[in-house]
């Protein structure tokens, strides 16, 4: 990964206060090896604890990276 889960929790809670229950999802963009873009879907599923989990991500900015 290119930053360390303390690292990336730390840059969460700049822009967010996490409660008990909430997760934060990492792991690698297996299309082209990229950060994700905007218009595309993220689909997030934890085995064990029901249906899939769908986001279209949208950027308002239309940045790439």
């Amino acid at each position: 990964m290119a930053r360390h889960i303390p690292e990336l929790l730390a840059e969460v809670t700049n822009v967010m206060a996490l409660e008990p229950g909430d997760v934060v999802a990492t792991g690698t963009h297996h299309e082209g090896l990229a950060p994700i873009q905007d218009g595309e879907t993220v689909r997030v599923q934890i085995q064990g604890l029901g249906p899939a989990l769908s986001v279209k991500v949208h950027d308002p900015l239309k940045r790439s990276w």
